[in-house]
Order: C-alpha cells, then sequence, then structure tokens
C-alpha cells in the first residue's frame, strides 16, 4: 500500500513560497530610458529655444521698423512744412568737412544732424551771416558744445533737445518726439583723431538707434537726378553724396561705418561690412546697388539707377553690421563682396532693415 503524506502549510509560510517564486516587479528606470528621457527634454528645449529665439528676433524687428516709422513720419511733416527733409547742416557739408570741436575732429552723422532740425536742441549760424537777429540769438545761445563744420558753426544744448527747433528764428514744435530707448547716444562711433573707436564718446550728442541698440542710418537726397551716389563736388551733381577722403568717407555715415565696435554690440564695421570689404574704386556703386529701384536703370550699372526714396533709413538688424558679407549673396566660406553686377534685389539676401521715404 502506497502511503501519501500531506503537508499542511499555514497562511504566513505559503506567502513567503509565493513571493519566493514570483519574479519581482522593477521600480524606477533603467539607465538607457532615463538617458532616452533626457535627450527627448533636451531636444524639446532645444526647439524652444529657437521658436523663442525666432519670436525674440521678429519682435525687435517689428519694433526697428516702428522707430523707423515714426521718424519717418516726422521727416515728412518737416518737409510738408519747410520744403526740405531734416539736416541743419547741408548734405555736401557734412561730405566735405571734417566737424571740430576745440579743434580737434570729431564724428557728427547725418542722423544726429536730423534729429536737432527734428527736436531743437541747437542754433546753426550759415557761412555769411555777421549781423543782424539769427547772429545774434547765435551770439547769446548758451551751449554744451560748440562744432565748426566748414564755415557753419553749430551750438548745441543738450537740455533743449525736445524743446522744438527755432528755424530761420521762429520756434516751432517739436517734430519728433522719440519711444522709449528709441534716441540714445550710441558709443564706439569712429574719432577721426585717434582713427579708433570712442567708447566714452567726447560730444554725447543722441542717435536714432534700433531695438539691438545700434545706431540708425539716416541720409537724404540732394537731387532728383544725376548719378545716384557720387562724391561731392562744386556741382554737387550726385543724388546722394559720398565724401572724398578718410575723414568723410561715406560722408555722413563716416563715424558709423568706420567703427570697429559701434553700439550695444560693439560690432565691427570696418572688419565685416561689405562696404568696407570692397575697393575703394567700387564703394560708390556697392552703395547704389543696395538703395536703387530695382524697376529702373540697367541692372549691372547701379550708379545710372534711381533710389527707391527721398531718404533713406537703415538698421543694421540682428546681427549689428551694416550688409554684413556673413549673411550677403554667396556661400558662408565664399561670401559675395561685388555685388554691382548683380540685380539690386540683392539686399534681400541681407538682414538689414531698410525704410525709404519721401516718394
Amino acid at each position: 500500500m502506497k502511503v501519501i503524506h500531506s503537508i499542511s502549510l499555514n497562511p504566513e509560510t505559503r506567502s513567503r513560497a509565493r513571493r519566493r517564486t514570483t519574479p519581482q516587479r522593477r521600480s524606477g528606470f533603467s539607465i538607457t530610458e532615463l538617458l532616452v528621457v533626457v535627450g527627448i527634454i533636451a531636444l524639446l528645449a532645444s526647439l524652444l529655444l529657437v521658436a523663442m529665439g525666432r519670436v525674440r528676433t521678429t519682435a525687435m524687428q517689428s519694433r526697428t521698423l516702428s522707430t523707423m516709422q515714426n521718424f519717418a513720419a516726422a521727416c515728412d511733416a518737416f518737409q510738408t512744412e519747410h520744403g526740405q527733409y531734416p539736416g541743419v547742416i547741408p548734405e555736401r557739408v557734412l561730405a566735405q568737412h571734417d566737424a571740430q570741436l576745440d579743434g580737434e575732429q570729431i564724428t557728427f552723422t547725418s542722423t544726429e544732424n536730423a534729429l536737432f532740425h527734428l527736436m531743437g536742441g541747437y542754433r546753426v549760424l550759415p557761412p555769411g551771416i555777421t549781423s543782424g537777429s539769427i547772429a545774434q540769438e547765435f551770439e547769446d545761445y548758451e551751449e554744451d558744445y560748440l562744432i565748426t563744420i566748414g564755415d557753419w558753426s553749430l551750438k548745441i544744448k543738450l537740455a533743449d533737445i525736445g524743446q522744438g527747433p527755432v528755424i530761420n528764428g521762429r520756434p516751432h514744435a517739436p517734430y519728433y518726439t522719440p519711444g522709449a530707448r528709441e534716441v540714445l547716444v550710441a558709443d564706439g562711433q569712429w574719432n577721426p583723431a585717434t582713427n579708433e573707436p570712442n567708447q566714452n564718446d567726447v560730444v554725447r550728442i543722441m542717435d536714432l538707434v534700433d531695438a539691438w541698440g545700434q545706431p540708425i542710418i539716416y541720409i537724404r537726397q540732394i537731387r532728383t537726378s544725376g548719378e545716384l551716389v557720387g562724391e561731392v563736388d562744386q556741382n554737387d551733381r550726385a543724388q546722394f553724396l559720398f565724401g572724398n577722403n578718410n575723414s568723410t568717407r561715406f560722408a555722413g555715415m563716416t563715424g558709423y561705418l568706420l567703427s570697429t565696435r559701434l553700439g550695444d554690440q560693439g560690432q565691427d564695421q570696418v572688419e565685416y561690412s561689405i562696404l568696407n570689404r570692397v575697393p575703394e574704386s567700387d564703394r560708390m556703386a556697392t552703395f547704389a546697388q543696395l538703395i536703387r529701384h530695382p524697376a529702373f536703370g540697367v541692372e549691372n550699372q547701379p550708379l545710372e539707377g534711381t533710389s527707391r526714396g527721398a531718404y533713406v533709413l537703415i538698421s543694421a538688424g540682428p546681427d549689428g553690421v551694416f550688409f554684413s558679407r556673413e549673411d550677403g549673396p554667396g556661400e558662408p566660406n565664399n561670401p559675395v563682396d561685388d555685388i554691382t553686377q548683380l540685380s539690386p534685389r540683392i539686399v534681400d539676401d541681407y538682414d538689414d532693415i531698410i525704410f525709404f521715404g519721401g516718394g
């Protein structure tokens, strides 16, 4: 007879047995899984940062364009009343003569020249005026700076900026009231006395600045016919004027375009701007190609073209360099410097923001 023995286990013993034979459930993540999760988070974060960067750039561009539009509206209002676009000192004088302060060369830009005409804070004495109300008012004006440019004299009083200009002896309300951070002193402008940027400008003259803290170029047309850009001469035959030596190389734009540490971004215009990279003989044609109207003239003859406006406003854009060779036509390692033989639509290859006004 087979005898079968039966072993009876109490509940606690059976529970311990099941725990020994049932696979244990794993808690947490493995190293591989953690690395995958971290990688996904990093990828999403980088995509978010790129998207946020684009949104920020777009916002800065919109803000800059708004500044330009406000300034342009003031220029148009000034022209309607006075028959010219703003600029206390004639463009031909800025293109031909150095500005002097106490016998030392300084820069005085077309943008600064226009801001005074729109906002006030100055008295000007044209050449040949030695008596009369204008001469007396100039004599009595208490200035912070007395600047001479050729035969013109300009007194500047910083406390009066924004109170409106006095034109031909008659006071006017300001034509331009800047928004927050639209008018600041842009440091680093080229100092002709030392041939270096001036990080703490001796003359704290205001500049129109973009959303990145870089100065905005303003240059006005002096003629509606003739070659598009030319050097100053006695007949002033060109529509827009350049200078004829290093200290007036770009006329009223010289202080900005010859800087090696310009504005809040401290950008080197000499090294990277296409306007400094081309040979001197091509300088005027290069600038003409950037401002000319694409519907008029022969594509490979930019000096024979027509501007898109009576004045031009130019922001260097996100990179802080006016027409940087690194974002222009061509490949990153093989940029195109000679754009004079290309279409004027080549300007779209740059990230600069350009506004044309005045028709």
